[in-house]
């Protein structure tokens, strides 16, 4: 007489409140048993683990995972074991698969795919997993911490998944989870240095924190050893992938092209690192690169759709970003100028998109970079119709503005754009600036500090944030932030002629002159440092050199003249006449600075006192 084989539910649980009667609701009916190990749980998960009949055990946490399912699987009776955490679920529909898979007698393991949702849920990766087990004294989980399960022999793909939702968790909570794991890792890379999973691991989740420069590193060590201990199979592949797409994130375009095309030839079905190699393709305009990759993209999405079950890559990170690759086609078309077919691939990539509004706002740009200013208000306008999250079709319609000379217009769809969580570089930049054009020296100063902290090395940030504190009058900080700005870029004149204002405003006039000198040696055509080394040069008592500046001046504004320079006064009027010329260039700011020299000269002088010019000056 046959029996159906009977299914052990096993997790281990710490403060799961949130998440964990979702999992139950889900998986609870099709097993026989539930067994939890709560490692220390304070809120309510043991009072709801028990409301499902769950048997709770109760084990201190050790930092150990692979300890703590073990521990899971000895509570066991039943046949097979299913381990599932809490932020997981099984997805309608598999449950009778899994229970028609248990009873077939030529396997001892189930491999199924999880899931993980990112992105606010829009995104998914797809991670084929050893989930369903049987319940044998020989199988057990190794590692304490990205566990794996040993003693399995024969395993069989069944189409059973699971959602992991724990990527879309709270800051804080993800946070706590990083610096946990960090820790872990890092004690298994110290007790075996040469293990090039623990190093993958690792450079996986820097990746997931954003720290690229990490993740690279610890990707290519992990590369190296597994190179060196001729590892091959999936995780090499996870390998290149984790390498390339950080490379792609650090804008290194070049190492993502290379690590992506090693992975790719290392697997035809390599769906991620050929949509690496999309990515790079376009950014780099590469359009015969680009269409033959994107063919065989939309191959494999159309494989993975169709047949999941033939792809050999056991993680899939890109499996619902399909409709990029129509987004990149029609912008490689509209470059090409094929109008109809870029519409249609854009159509194509509206009715796939999970996130509609990011996807109109991309469109937005590929038509904004083109010029094409309508289309691009049409799709940015769309996009904008999503309240939730708008902030870059509205940076977007801001650019088309802009480039409009629709200032106001510009100015206040930047106003609209709620900075507290954007993590947008030129979002915050743009920010910067219109408060330091309004003369909101603190906002400003926020904000550009804000752009550093998004990108470290971004010239204009420190340079516009030096003059933010100039004018606050926060002199050792806007000397600070220039100086900074001068090690990204020696040659720049203006973030010299910055300091030299500076240095001139807090009296430090013999460095403000020496700098303002070495800056003329390279260029001498800037009137307005001309003019503040004639004001240090009097404040000097240095006539002469003020004549000489003078007539430099005067050359360089195509001013004729023929005045014979004599005394102070005849000086005054030279001032007079470069004030007035300015003037009437509508350089009022220079126009000031030059009377103001020349009532420092002449404090008699009139400010309207016509000057008739001639042909020479004479000192």
């Amino acid at each position: 007489m046959n029996t159906s084989s009977t299914l052990s539910l096993c997790m281990i649980v710490k403060d799961e409140e949130s998440m964990l009667s979702r999992c139950l609701k889900s998986a609870g009916d099709y097993a026989d048993e539930i067994i939890i190990v709560d490692t220390g749980s304070t809120d309510q998960t043991v009072e709801i683990a028990r409301k499902f009949g769950a048997r709770v055990y109760h084990h201190p946490w050790e930092n150990d995972f692979a300890k703590h399912r073990n521990q899971a699987i000895s509570y066991a009776t039943c046949d097979w074991i299913l381990m599932i955490d809490a932020d997981e679920e099984l997805m309608a529909g598999s449950g009778n698969i899994l229970k028609k898979a248990i009873n077939k007698n030529n396997i001892d393991s189930i491999v199924i795919t999880n899931i993980s949702t990112f992105n606010n849920g829009r995104s998914e990766a797809w991670n084929r997993q050893t989930r369903i087990f049987k319940n044998l004294p020989y199988i057990s989980y190794s590692d304490i911490v990205h566990e794996q399960l040993t003693g399995i022999n024969n395993s069989k793909y069944y189409p059973i998944f699971f959602y992991h939702r724990g990527y879309d968790l709270k800051k804080e909570v993800t946070e706590k989870k990083h610096i946990r794991n960090i820790s872990l890792i890092k004690e298994q890379i110290k007790r075996d240095p040469n293990n090039y999973f623990f190093h993958l691991n690792l450079a996986v989740t820097y990746s997931i924190h954003l720290e690229y420069e990490k993740a690279v590193e610890h990707g290519i060590t992990a590369l190296c050893l597994a190179r060196e201990q001729k590892i091959a199979g999936d995780n090499v592949l996870w390998i290149y992938y984790i390498i390339s797409s950080a490379y792609l994130k650090l804008d290194d375009l070049d190492n993502a092209e290379k690590y992506a095309t090693e992975g790719a030839n290392l697997s035809q079905e390599h769906l991620d690192s050929r949509f690496i190699l999309m990515v790079v393709s376009h950014r780099k305009k590469d359009w015969k690169r680009l269409a033959q990759v994107s063919t065989e993209l939309l191959e494999l999405f159309s494989l993975l759709d169709t047949s999941p079950e033939k792809f050999n890559s056991r993680l899939i990170h890109m499996t619902n970003e399909e409709w990029r690759v129509h987004i990149a086609l029609g912008d490689m078309y509209l470059h090409k100028q094929r109008k109809t077919e870029a519409e249609q691939s854009f159509k194509n990539a509206e009715s796939m998109a999970a996130n509609l509004s990011e996807c109109e706002q991309i469109i937005g740009d590929c038509y904004r970079s083109l010029g094409m200013v309508q289309q691009a208000e049409d799709h940015y306008r769309a996009s904008m119709a999503d309240k939730s999250d708008n902030s870059r079709a509205i940076w977007g319609l801001a650019l088309v503005k802009k480039s409009q000379n629709a200032f106001e217009e510009y100015k206040d769809l930047i106003d609209s754009i709620d900075v507290k969580g954007i993590n947008n570089h030129d979002i915050i930049f743009e920010k910067g600036l219109i408060a330091l054009k309004g003369g909101d020296y603190s906002d400003a100063t926020a904000h550009f500090n804000r752009a550093i902290e998004l990108k470290p090395d971004s010239f204009h940030s420190y340079q516009n944030l030096g003059l933010s504190y100039k004018g606050s009058g926060d002199f050792p900080n806007a000397i600070s932030s220039n100086i900074k700005a001068l090690e990204l870029r020696p040659e720049s004149t203006d973030v010299r002629i910055n300091l030299g204002h500076i240095l001139y405003e807090i009296g430090e006039f013999d460095h403000a002159k020496m700098l303002i000198e070495s800056i003329l040696e390279i260029d001498s055509d800037h009137v307005d440092i001309q003019l503040l080394l004639c004001d240090i040069l009097l404040t000097n008592n240095n006539m002469k050199e003020c004549v000489h500046q003078c007539d430099s001046i005067l050359k360089n504004l195509d001013i004729p003249f023929g005045l014979e320079v004599t005394d102070p006064s005849d000086l005054a009027d030279l001032f007079i006449l470069i004030s007035q010329t300015l003037a009437g260039r509508g350089n009022t700011t220079l126009s000031k600075m030059a009377s103001s020299i020349a009532h420092r000269l002449d404090p008699e002088i009139k400010g309207d006192k016509i000057i008739l010019s001639g042909t020479h000056i004479e000192h």
